[in-house]
């Protein structure tokens, strides 16, 4: 494909959204990728949650100084730094820009790249908003959501932070899917849309949450056909799910990884391969056609997993 660097026939990088993690199960997987030349994106929580998380206490901010200098340390090596909302729990818009404002000061202003995070009430264009027919939207509200509320784009709301994402953030994750090579999923991977002016580009991503979807989706059966295509593999998971059990790496993840490695393919940040495919990609937004058949591509993958679990 046009954006793969001269002599390279495939590319492989990780979103790793930082729910459950914290130095001691992290440190090993980084340290472990760093050694492959294998550098991806770590989002973080840049602020404390006082409030408390039922959900995600598993979780470190960078309030917590050794987990901080770690997530320095990986920036220095060539790890992207990247926002997973302000921290754990929802944010209204004076946390929110105090964790850009932070993120600026701690790792140096720049476009950042933002993952919406759970449930929170800032996720910018999330819940129905994330679809643009009526069927879709009620699905999104009531059945893959449960009636919550999100308005992060909504000026007359207490959790708006659309001006703030539209100035600093260059990439807002949309959808994810099971299949490995975005490429299949659509020829725009990476997106704009008309109706949602606060976002500058999408983009969509493999999924596997924890380390036992990533067994059952990264293996040398499907990184063979990966490279076959000449394909591309941003792949969103959880590093701290999983991944290393008391200073232990997941030997089907280490397996995997060391085979990644050795095939001589693009191993480069999120952003950094997200550049080269908006460089190759339409320049416009997409029509309604692309966008209607992006969410049902999604929509029936996210039925089939409530069905079947996959």
């Amino acid at each position: 494909m046009s954006f793969l660097p001269k002599g390279l026939n495939f590319a492989f990088t990780i979103v790793d959204d930082t729910d459950d993690a914290n130095t001691k199960n992290i440190r090993p997987v980084y340290d472990f990728l760093n050694e492959l030349g294998v550098y991806v994106t770590k989002t973080v929580w840049p602020m404390g949650c006082p409030e408390g998380s039922e959900l995600f206490f598993a979780g470190s901010t960078l309030e917590d100084s050794e987990y901080l200098s770690y997530v320095e340390v990986l920036q220095q090596r060539g790890f992207e730094v990247a926002m997973h909302n302000a921290t754990m729990e929802t944010s209204d818009r004076s946390r929110t820009e105090a964790g850009y404002r932070f993120m600026d000061q701690q790792f140096g202003e720049r476009d950042w790249l933002h993952c919406n995070h759970g449930n929170n009430f800032e996720n910018i264009y999330w819940g129905k908003n994330r679809f643009s027919i009526s069927v879709y939207k009620l699905l999104g509200e009531y059945v893959f959501y449960r009636g919550k509320k999100f308005e992060g784009e909504n000026p007359q709301g207490q959790y708006f932070w659309g001006d703030i994402c539209r100035e600093k953030v260059k990439y807002v994750r949309s959808f994810t899917f099971s299949e490995l090579n975005v490429f299949n999923v659509t020829s725009n991977p990476v997106y704009r849309l008309k109706q949602t002016p606060y976002v500058r580009n999408w983009f969509i991503t493999s999924d596997a949450p924890d380390v036992n979807e990533f067994a059952a989706l990264v293996n040398q059966r499907s990184l063979e056909k990966l490279i076959d295509e000449g394909g591309i593999c941003l792949l969103s998971t959880h590093l701290g799910k999983g991944f290393c059990i008391d200073g232990s790496l997941d030997p089907r993840f280490r397996e995997t990884m060391e085979y990644i490695a050795a095939q001589g393919g693009w191993y480069a940040p999120a952003s950094t391969v997200l550049d080269a495919i908006k460089s190759s990609c339409q320049e416009g937004p997409l029509n309604g056609l692309q966008r209607l058949a992006l969410e049902t591509n999604f929509i029936v993958q996210s039925v089939r997993r409530k069905l079947y679990g996959n």
